[in-house]
Formats: C-alpha cells, sequence, structure tokens
C-alpha cells in the first residue's frame, strides 16, 4: 500500500478526519480510520492516527521540499498522521476535503518528502 504524512497543528485533528470519513461511509475503529470506495481510482483509504513520538523522525527530518505555493510549516513542532491510500486521486480527494473541515492549515508530506497543501494536492504529481 502505498502511504504519505498528513501534518497539522489542530489538536482535534484525529477528530475532523474521524467525522469526513464518516461522511464518506468509512468507519471508524479502535487501531485505525477506514474509508472504501468503489469506482475509477477508488478503493481503501487508512488512517492511522498520530505518528508515534519514536518515529517522527520519519517526517521531521529532512530532507523537504515544499510543492509549488506551499510554506513549510514548523516541522520540529507540527503534528503527524500515517496514511495508506492506493489511489492518488481517491487521496488527493480525501485530502481536500479533510482540509476543508479542518480549522487550520493542513499539509501532507509524501513519500519523496514533498509537502503539499493538503487541499490542493495534484494526483498526477504526488507520489504515495
Amino acid at each position: 500500500m502505498k502511504s504519505a504524512t498528513f501534518l497539522s497543528f489542530d489538536p482535534e485533528f484525529e477528530r475532523v478526519v474521524s467525522e469526513v470519513i464518516t461522511a464518506r461511509g468509512g468507519r471508524v475503529g479502535d487501531q485505525q480510520m477506514e474509508l472504501v470506495e468503489d469506482g475509477p481510482d477508488r478503493g481503501r483509504f487508512n488512517f492511522y492516527g498520530k505518528t508515534p513520538a519514536d518515529l517522527d523522525w520519519e517526517f521531521r527530518d529532512p530532507p523537504w521540499e515544499a510543492a509549488d505555493g506551499v510554506t513549510l510549516p514548523d516541522m520540529a513542532t507540527v503534528g503527524g498522521y500515517y496514511v495508506e491510500c492506493g489511489w492518488e486521486q481517491q487521496f488527493a480527494d480525501v485530502a481536500k476535503a479533510i482540509a476543508e473541515a479542518a480549522s487550520g492549515p493542513v499539509w501532507v508530506m509524501d513519500s519523496d518528502g514533498v509537502v503539499w497543501d493538503a487541499a490542493a494536492v495534484d494526483p498526477e504529481r504526488i507520489v504515495l
């Protein structure tokens, strides 16, 4: 499965994700949130929650690169949230919905260390 990391300063970020996932027909469990959608460029989107402190280096340590027009958050203090999704278009659509529901900025770090505005993920360029 392909993966990425959501970045947010919002202490209620997991609640926001939960609301978006359930509104789209997904389920929220003890260990993860899961959204399964049918159709082209659709499948399973799994949100695993906050990255454990002993794995923070995976998004805190450089190198990072900002996608076009993105200002990087303070990587030393931003929270990271691990997600897996096999379809870039589905990921971009869900990321945009989460960004629109959030009370503050939300970013996504892809597997190449590129940080995107979650509301403007390019499914043709993101590397999950």
